[in-house]
């Protein structure tokens, strides 16, 4: 079972995940956190980097201006 919120029973809140907005297609490939729900999830987007020629790739949604 996942947990996103973390209380004492004081009401001293250790953590909260539920407003975070993080998901795995905007977190870089093959790394791991939780979603706001508290379930895990790996990321999926490509970023790469490339030190030879200094050359960074990335997904096109980070090339999207609002």
């Amino acid at each position: 079972m996942a947990n996103n919120k973390i209380q004492l029973a004081d009401g001293t809140v250790l953590l909260d995940l539920t407003s975070d907005m993080v998901d795995a297609a905007h977190l870089a490939a093959g790394y791991t956190t939780h979603d706001k729900s508290g379930a895990a999830i790996t990321g999926t987007a490509s970023w790469r980097y490339d030190a030879s020629t200094e050359e960074l790739t990335v997904p096109s949604w980070a090339l999207e201006v609002e």
